[in-house]
């Protein structure tokens, strides 16, 4: 049987648990969604380069003289560093938001574990 004292520990620290809990949920949530907003929003910067230079190539199917401004565009966008760059930022993106699933689905899964005897004793 245990202590009033033992029973009042187990209820304080099941109850810090329940406080701590949701802090620590949301800065572990927050983290990835923080890093996966910066990704989204470089990948759109360099879309929209991407889609310019795409513009000005087929414009310059239209009209040969536009070709200069496309080769000029394609070379002071970098596609090669886009291209690369993009599936980098897309793979980190993707394996941030598996960590907020794994965190989540865990949290979820994970009853509130209460105290017992032996916790006390460490």
């Amino acid at each position: 049987m245990r202590t009033p004292l033992e029973l009042q520990f187990q209820a304080f620290v099941q109850t810090r648990r329940e406080v701590e809990l949701p802090g620590e949920l949301a800065h572990e949530i927050l983290n990835p969604v923080h890093f996966v907003g910066s990704n989204v929003n470089l990948v759109r910067m360099y879309l929209n380069d991407l889609f310019d230079v795409v513009q000005a190539y087929s414009d310059a199917q239209a009209q040969s003289d536009k070709l200069d401004r496309a080769n000029r565009l394609a070379k002071q966008v970098d596609l090669l560093h886009i291209k690369d760059d993009l599936m980098i930022l897309l793979g980190e993106c993707e394996q941030e938001i598996a960590k907020v699933q794994g965190v989540i689905h865990r949290e979820m899964r994970q009853p509130s574990r209460c105290v017992s005897s032996d916790d006390l004793e460490h």
